[in-house]
């Protein structure tokens, strides 16, 4: 994204704090933004480490996949001195006050964000207004809900 930018080849700036939505529902999040949202929800960042720094098409044609890989996990040592790479995994402790969650509010509806969920065999279902959520091979599919239950 760096390069990109620099070359003019994408108009949004790597370096601004806001979230940048570069395709339907896949965003582009700053590191420093992460870590300010995570302490304003009581999370206190830790270790870091970057991935994927190798993903060039021409790097991956010319140097041997053994080669990238030891080259990756060496660099993903230097994540907690700056975030480069196009993923960044962070541990976080949770340093605010625990308190149990209210019963039943386990699901929050992503459309209207209500808590009134329903959980099924096959799905989610939003009580307040019929959204379903279900699930494909395993997986909780909230990304488009549905009106009706199967």
């Amino acid at each position: 994204a760096i390069a990109r930018w620099i070359l003019r080849r994408q108009s949004w700036s790597p370096f601004s704090l806001e979230p940048i939505e570069f395709a339907e529902l896949n965003y582009d999040f700053h590191p420093r933004y992460i870590q300010q949202a995570l302490r304003q929800v009581d999370f206190q960042p830790g270790r870091q480490l970057t991935v994927s720094h190798f993903r060039i098409d021409l790097l991956k044609r010319l140097i041997p996949t053994g080669i990238l890989v030891a080259a990756d996990s060496m660099a993903q040592l230097t994540g907690n001195l700056w975030q480069l790479a196009p993923s960044v995994f962070v541990r976080n402790k949770a340093v605010g006050e625990d308190l149990p969650a209210a019963p039943d509010s386990f699901w929050r509806c992503p459309a209207c964000g209500s808590l009134e969920m329903t959980e099924s065999a096959d799905g989610v279902t939003c009580q307040q207004h019929g959204h379903f959520y279900p699930i494909r091979n395993g997986i909780y599919d909230f990304k488009e809900p549905e009106q009706s239950t199967p």
